[in-house]
C-alpha cells in the first residue's frame, strides 16, 4: 500500500498543479516520476542500477517484473525462487543467473550461512517494477526523465 499512496499522491499533486480535477495517463505518469525522482534522493545506487537494467536488451522486461513481483512479496528469496517465477516465460538459467548478478549490488543475504537473497532496501522491489511498467509504457524512452521534486 505504501507505494500505491506514493504513487498516487503525485499523481493527485501533479494534477493540481496544472488545474485538473482528474488525473489522465500523462499525470499518472509525471507522477510515478516525481515518487522515482524521491526515491532516487535516498538509493541513488539501486535508482541507477535498476535504469541500467532495464536498458539491458539480454535481459527481456517481463524476467525483469516477475523478479521484482516476486521479491516484492517475499522477504528473502532464492535462485530457485526466481527460476520458478520465470518458468512460465521459458526465460528460467541463464537468464536468472544474469538477473541475480546484474542485481548483486542490491542484494544481500538476511542469514550468511543461507542461499536466501534480499533486497537490502525492501522498497526497491516495487520500484524496480514500477520503473520497469514506466519505461515500457514510453516508447523509445530508456532512462526516467525526471519532472523534479516537489516544492
Amino acid at each position: 500500500p505504501y507505494h500505491m499512496r506514493l504513487f498516487s499522491l503525485h499523481t493527485c499533486l501533479h494534477a493540481i498543479e496544472h488545474d485538473r480535477r482528474d488525473a489522465d495517463e500523462t499525470g499518472v505518469l509525471a507522477g510515478l516520476n516525481r515518487a522515482l525522482a524521491l526515491w532516487r534522493g535516498t538509493n541513488a545506487r539501486d535508482h541507477g542500477l535498476f535504469e541500467d537494467l532495464i536498458a539491458r536488451p539480454d535481459l527481456p522486461a517481463p524476467a525483469i517484473e516477475a523478479v521484482a513481483r516476486l521479491a516484492a512479496t517475499r522477504l528473502e528469496f532464492t535462485v530457485d525462487d526466481i527460476n520458478d517465477a520465470l518458468r512460465p516465460m521459458d526465460a528460467q538459467g541463464a537468464i536468472a543467473q544474469a538477473l541475480v548478478a546484474a542485481l548483486a549490488p542490491a542484494l544481500g543475504r538476511l542469514h550468511a550461512d543461507t542461499m536466501c537473497l534480499a533486497f537490502e532496501d525492501v522498497l526497491a522491489p516495487q520500484f524496480l517494477l514500477a520503473m520497469s511498467a514506466n519505461a515500457r509504457l514510453v516508447p523509445g524512452r530508456d532512462t526516467l526523465i525526471s519532472e523534479g521534486t516537489p516544492r
